[in-house]
């Protein structure tokens, strides 16, 4: 699906190979980096699943494996469904929250609600743009 049928049919019955930037170019892949700024690159990925929004996460994730078998009127009706469940979540509130920080405060991961850590207050560094 990825490459479409010409492609894949190519592929299959030529079996050439091909290398990591010919794989990113098909979309088989989603980024290449070099081998030595591969921890670096896995280690910031991770940090950023692992602070980020956590149902919104997860709900995105679902509706795009749903994505594949719906139709299009029952996928929007599943992302309306899936935007006022995140709308009503701690997660969203921080975020909006965050958005209205000065933009050199930056929330940490005691912040983040998926992470299972809520502060009750903000630092008192953090000043409110509003």
């Amino acid at each position: 699906r990825i490459v479409g049928v010409r492609k894949a049919m190519e592929m299959v019955l030529l079996g050439e190979r091909f290398d990591a930037r010919e794989a990113l170019r098909l979309g088989l892949l989603n980024r290449v980096v070099p081998l030595a700024e591969l921890e670096a690159a896995t280690h910031a990925m991770v940090q950023a699943l692992v602070t980020g929004p956590a149902l919104a996460l997860a709900n995105g994730k679902r509706l795009v494996n749903q994505s594949l078998s719906a139709t299009l009127s029952e996928q929007l009706q599943k992302e309306m469904e899936s935007f006022g469940e995140c709308a009503a979540s701690a997660d969203f509130a921080e975020g909006i929250a965050c958005a209205t920080l000065i933009p050199e405060a930056r929330p940490s991961l005691a912040l983040v609600a998926g992470a299972g850590v809520i502060l009750t207050e903000l630092p008192p560094a953090w000043k409110f743009a509003w």
